[in-house]
């Protein structure tokens, strides 16, 4: 247990595991409210550590922009709440305009179109020209997000 919490979140001062603390499992016994104070701290150091990527990206000139102009950089979780795994209402952070296809400073509510809708946009972004990718629940392209 003990090597598991080390790949866990001592990083943000939580000896458990991610896992462990979004489930109550794994030895976790804390209540709720403590778990979720946790898990608030946990999510905080990732948008930290994403934040950091896009400002380093943003630092190097490429072309008439930076090179964070010319990326896209995608911020997702495995599900919408990890202690019931819901996939539904997922948010999603896009950074960047990859060159120019992608809109950017604004917040979109997609009204819970599938994540494939996203996953076919950024590969039709970087050129690739796929139909649908994964499940049957494909929608298409989300033009909304396009510059």
């Amino acid at each position: 247990m003990r090597w598991m919490a080390l790949v866990g979140a001592l990083w943000v001062g939580v000896d458990f595991t991610h896992h462990g603390v979004s489930h109550g499992s794994e030895g976790v016994t804390a209540d709720e409210n403590t778990r979720r104070g946790w898990l608030i701290s946990i999510e905080n150091w990732y948008a930290q550590q994403f934040k950091y990527l896009l400002d380093k990206l943003d630092a190097v000139p490429e072309g008439d922009g930076t090179m964070l102009d010319n990326t896209a950089c995608v911020w997702i979780h495995e599900q919408s709440n990890g202690g019931n795994h819901n996939r539904n209402d997922m948010p999603f952070v896009l950074a960047g305009s990859c060159g120019g296809y992608f809109a950017t400073g604004h917040c979109l509510d997609l009204q819970g179109r599938p994540h494939n809708d996203l996953l076919v946009t950024l590969a039709r972004a970087m050129g690739v020209e796929l139909d649908r990718f994964g499940d049957d629940n494909y929608t298409g392209p989300i033009s909304e997000l396009l510059a």
